[in-house]
Formats: structure tokens, C-alpha cells, sequence
């Protein structure tokens, strides 16, 4: 694969081409089969990315490995959650207009919502309890790798088999805990985030893209096609945060193939620096993206006197514009910070 400073520049590009999907389906949250096309396979993807550059090998054969793997996604995952927490938190609490919903919700309900669910409510940025997710998704992962590494294809294919079928039990596990109404943490949504993981680790070993090296002009339109068939087509809105699915196989086959079209497409345009931008600050850009749509908006009111609804805008063209502008928003704002790193790399160098 193409490499940028030892980066996989089409995996960025991946990256940010689905960043884009995830800030339009932000905005255009209408119970269309565009929108629930989108939601079937954008933080899928998102999960099978990370599981390309996914090492579990690095830490099995270490003494403590495990203990250092924790250590290493804890500082990676939880820390800029926390991070990202507390920045919506100050930004809420600034202004009037996002502070009083806050107060109003009470600090039980916030903090169950930081805490257990982990997907702040009225902060503006419950999109980060993708980070969370993560983390379980890879302790997942890692513990299949770690406890299944000297067995047959079969016994791991088997233990795989049993992650994938555990995930679509969850919307039924989740309707036994009391009260709560579901596992704490996105554990409940790590099961179905590490089949992703999983697979995003062995397109990588096996070489899977190379060997459609020069198809992929074709692999586009024939993954996006079967993606859209059998998916909105046939079933209606799902959305991995919340542990709604299709019927297992046909989730996992279109989340796969959407996948698959994001990537094809980003091996076309592996050197689209915009795009490799994106994706390299795509967790700057995720952690933003709903406080500029919702300025956004309030701009439009002010200036037309029109009154959108940010995620629930039911024109699409508006919502593509919106989404549009808050992508090159967030790439503006991230500016000092990309000049500031690479000012600094060079004086290292």
C-alpha cells in the first residue's frame, strides 16, 4: 500500500471520505434509506480502519503484554474521550443558550450518560462514545487473538463466529439488565465493533486489496450496489451506537461492502492530499463537527430568518451544503495545530 511518512495514505483518505459521511448523516437524520444506507456501514467503518493498523502481536509475546496493551488503548481511547468529555462540558457551560439544557437535565443524568452509557447527552459530542467502543472492541479482539493464537482456522473461526452471534444477541441481553436498559460502556456495541476490527486486521494480513489492484474502477459501483440492495432496501434504520441491526448476515454483508466501496475509492485517491488530511485529523474533526453544525445553523437563522434543526434538516441538498461547509470549517480550524506539528517534525529531523 501507498505510504506517506509511514502512513498508509489510502487508509487516511478512507478515513476522511467516511468522516464526511458520518458529519452528513449528523445533519440529515431522516428516516430515508439514503440516511439509513449511510448508517449501516459508516462507524462499521471507522471500526474496520483501526483494525488495519490493529498489532495484537506487538504485546502477546511481551512479558505483561496484556498489562501493556491496556496501558497503551487506555491512553488512547478513554484519555482523549475524557478529553473531548470535558471540552463539550466547558463549551456548554460558556454559553447560555447549551448551558441551561445541561443544568436542567441534572448532574444524575449527566454523569450516567458520561459514565455508564458513555455518550454524553447535551454536550454536543456524544459521538465520542465511538472512542469507548473502540477500546472494548479491541480488548475483544486482543483476547481472541490472545487466547485462540495457537489453535486450528477452525477453533478461531468458531470463537469469531461466537463474537459476530453474541452481537446480534445484544439487543436482547440489553432488555434483561434492570433499569439501566443495556450493558455499560459500549460493551455492549464492542462485540459487533471487534468482528469489524477483526476483519479490517486480515484485509490487511492477507493482502486482500493488492490482489484487486487495477479492479478498482469496478469494485466501486459493484460494493456500493449490493450494499444499497440488500441493505435499506430491505430493512430500515440501524445504527451500531445503539446495538439496532438487520438480520446478522445481511448487517455484516453490507456494512462489509460499503466498507469495502470506501476504501476501493480511496485507493483511486490516495493522493488527494485534502482527503488524506481529513482522515489523518479525523478524530479532530469527529470530536467538532456538532458545534459547527449547530453554529451553522444559527448563522442561517440569524441571516434568513430560517429555523433548522440540526440532524433533523429534511432537505438533503441543504444538508449536503451544511455538510459541506462544516467539513472545511473543521479543516480551517485544525490549520495552526497540522502547521504546528509538521513545523515541529522538521526541527526534530
Amino acid at each position: 500500500m501507498g505510504a506517506n511518512n509511514n502512513r498508509m495514505t489510502e487508509l487516511d483518505v478512507a478515513k476522511g471520505m467516511t468522516m464526511f459521511l458520518v458529519i452528513f448523516g449528523h445533519v440529515y437524520m431522516m428516516d430515508t434509506r439514503l440516511f439509513n444506507w449511510i448508517f449501516m456501514f459508516h462507524m462499521p467503518a471507522f471500526f474496520f480502519f483501526s483494525g488495519m493498523t490493529f498489532k495484537p502481536e506487538k504485546y502477546i509475546d511481551q512479558k505483561n503484554g496484556i498489562g501493556r496493551f491496556l496501558k497503551d488503548k487506555f491512553k488512547k481511547r478513554i484519555l482523549p474521550y475524557l478529553a473531548i468529555t470535558a471540552m463539550g462540558f466547558l463549551i456548554c457551560m460558556i454559553r447560555p443558550a447549551y448551558r441551561i439544557p445541561v443544568l436542567n437535565a441534572g448532574w444524575s443524568y449527566m454523569l450516567k450518560w458520561i459514565f455508564y452509557y458513555a455518550q454524553p447527552r447535551e454536550l454536543y459530542i456524544g459521538q465520542a462514545w465511538f472512542l469507548v467502543g473502540l477500546f472494548f472492541a479491541e480488548v475483544i479482539a486482543f483476547l481472541w487473538f490472545y487466547l485462540l493464537r495457537k489453535r486450528s482456522a477452525g477453533i478461531k473461526a468458531s470463537g469469531l463466529f461466537a463474537i459476530s452471534w453474541i452481537a446480534m444477541l445484544m439487543p436482547q441481553i440489553n432488555a434483561m439488565i434492570p433499569e439501566w436498559g443495556r450493558l455499560p460502556l459500549k460493551i455492549d456495541v464492542a462485540f459487533c465493533a471487534a468482528v469489524f476490527l477483526i476483519a479490517g486486521y486480515f484485509s490487511v494480513k492477507w493482502n486482500i486489496w493488492e490482489r484487486f489492484k487495477g479492479a478498482e474502477w469496478f469494485m466501486v459501483p459493484f460494493c456500493l450496489g449490493l450494499s444499497y440492495y440488500y441493505g435499506p432496501r430491505w430493512h430500515g434504520y440501524t445504527n451500531i451506537c445503539d446495538c439496532v441491526y438487520s438480520p446478522g448476515p445481511y448487517y455484516y454483508l453490507v456494512a462489509l461492502l460499503g466498507t469495502a466501496a470506501i476504501f476501493f475509492m480511496a485507493r483511486l485517491c490516495k493522493r488527494c492530499r485534502f482527503w488524506q488530511y481529513c482522515g489523518t485529523y479525523s478524530l479532530h474533526i469527529f470530536a467538532v463537527h456538532i458545534f459547527i453544525i449547530w453554529i451553522i445553523a444559527e448563522i442561517i437563522n440569524k441571516v434568513t430568518g430560517v429555523s433548522l434543526t440540526p440532524l433533523f434538516i429534511p432537505d438533503k441538498f441543504i444538508s449536503f451544503g451544511i455538510s459541506i461547509i462544516t467539513l472545511l470549517i473543521s479543516v480551517i480550524m485544525i490549520l495552526p495545530w497540522h502547521y504546528y506539528k509538521t513545523r515541529k517534525k522538521k526541527d526534530h529531523v
